[in-house]
């Protein structure tokens, strides 16, 4: 069968298939569903998919940022039998956007029951619990008023068997009002080994958004962002004299651009997780990438695996003499937790 491989993300040493992770054995009980739900998950594939990059213009008829989710089991690892009594989980939530750990969006917990059931709990002093998912201590002994049950937005899940995922909706009774207007909120949720769908949907829509049913449900995939620091170095084509570097610069491997201008000539540079497959599957990569603005297609391209050391790219004019673009990047250990709490905590 012919393979189509992602224009953004060239196809890799055949090796780097092997490295797709096989499919977990499925129960459907509620052991499993707390097994998958403890995990990270970003919207790059989404934004790639509306050419949301700034080396493309922005997106194409919808309007997304970068996203990530943080969902971490803490009831195994703090007293939360303020929240869970028996059998269960608690997740501890976290969400931040623009790919900046500091930009956290949404704390919540998320209390699943043996019958698949799932409370969503909000918390009424969101700083105090900044980053449990790294320190759950910081959750122990919580109960209410600290916390409290979001009535009506709660999901309930089954599993799917013929899918090999679990599906979540809401019912009728989760209202909300803005501005003075109220409007009812449904879930249609699925979960895998891989991915999450979260699919919102306003009754009434609300005005100037895209609160209404997708042709297209994007999937986010699992992810665990990583910090490289290295160098960019760019020259101007149309004087090939003039040449900007800048150091230390830091990039997160969910599709970070960073871009530089010399002259009249604008230069991005990408690192990412993308998939093998243009569908979004099959093994990951790790990708460095060196966009030319007004070019909607990368220059030059270096790969390796997910959590490489280091990766580096060259490109150079037609004549193979001159270094228009050159990167190396080094994979520095930070982690989004130091820098968040530092910044907010």
């Amino acid at each position: 069968r012919n393979q189509v491989f992602h224009p953004r993300c060239p196809p890799a040493m055949r090796v780097f298939a092997a490295l797709a992770s096989a499919a977990t054995a499925a129960t459907g009980d509620w052991a499993h569903i707390c097994k998958l739900f403890d995990s990270q998950f970003d919207n790059y594939d989404q934004l790639e998919d509306l050419k949301c990059g700034a080396q493309w213009g922005g997106c194409v008829n919808e309007t997304h940022i970068p996203m990530h989710s943080i969902f971490s089991r803490v009831d195994n690892r703090a007293n939360l039998t303020g929240v869970l009594q028996g059998d269960g989980c608690v997740l501890y939530v976290q969400q931040f956007s623009d790919q900046q750990p500091t930009n956290v969006y949404r704390q919540k917990l998320y209390v699943i029951r043996p019958d698949l059931s799932m409370d969503i709990l909000g918390f009424v002093n969101t700083t105090a619990v900044l980053g449990a998912w790294r320190h759950p201590e910081l959750l122990d002994g919580i109960a209410a008023p600290a916390v409290y049950n979001i009535k009506g937005c709660g999901l309930h899940w089954r599993w799917d068997a013929a899918a090999n995922m679990f599906k979540g909706q809401t019912g009728d009774s989760c209202h909300y009002t803005l501005d003075g207007k109220n409007y009812t909120i449904y879930d249609d949720n699925t979960l895998s080994d891989s991915f999450i769908t979260i699919h919102e949907q306003w009754h009434p829509p609300r005005p100037d958004t895209n609160k209404v049913l997708a042709d297209r449900l994007y999937r986010w995939r699992q992810a665990e962002p990583q910090f490289y620091k290295g160098f960019v170095y760019v020259v101007d084509p149309d004087n090939t004299t003039a040449g900007v570097v800048a150091s230390n610069v830091t990039l997160v491997n969910d599709g970070q651009i960073h871009r530089m201008e010399v002259g009249n000539t604008a230069w991005f540079m990408e690192l990412a997780v993308c998939h093998y497959g243009s569908d979004h599957t099959g093994a990951e990569v790790l990708k460095l990438a060196a966009y030319r603005e007004g070019h909607h297609q990368a220059v030059a391209y270096a790969w390796g695996q997910p959590g490489a050391p280091s990766l580096g790219l060259t490109y150079r004019d037609p004549t193979g003499t001159v270094v228009l673009v050159q990167g190396e990047f080094k994979l520095t250990g930070e982690s989004p937790v130091a820098q968040e709490e530092v910044a907010l905590v």
